[in-house]
């Protein structure tokens, strides 16, 4: 949620129960899972990326809440995922199996 204040300047409560599934999700599949770095960008990115598709299903399609829209962002899936931030969410994924791999 701070992250998307900080792009956005606003946020919304989905997006921390979408942020605290991907963090569960990472942190079970890291530190079970031993893999290098670049597995974990494409990890990350793929997770992320699933969660942010499911929850814009659910509160932008299906609720109509209109929380975003990337339908003015090139290669969007619906509006609600989109390969740019595909590719920014696998740094997130890094980051997350860094943190992991000092905690675990």
């Amino acid at each position: 949620m701070g992250l998307e204040l900080l792009w956005r300047g606003r946020t919304h409560y989905s997006m921390g129960l979408a942020g605290g599934l991907c963090a569960m999700l990472m942190y079970l599949l890291f530190s079970r899972v031993r893999m290098p770095f670049w597995a974990a960008y494409l990890c990350g990115a793929a997770i992320i990326s699933a969660i942010e598709l499911g929850f814009g299903l659910l509160f932008n399609v299906r609720l109509g809440m209109n929380v975003w829209d990337y339908s003015a962002v090139p290669l969007n899936f619906m509006g609600q995922v989109c390969l740019p931030f595909a590719l920014l969410w696998g740094l997130f994924g890094i980051i997350m199996w860094g943190v992991v791999k000092v905690l675990a």
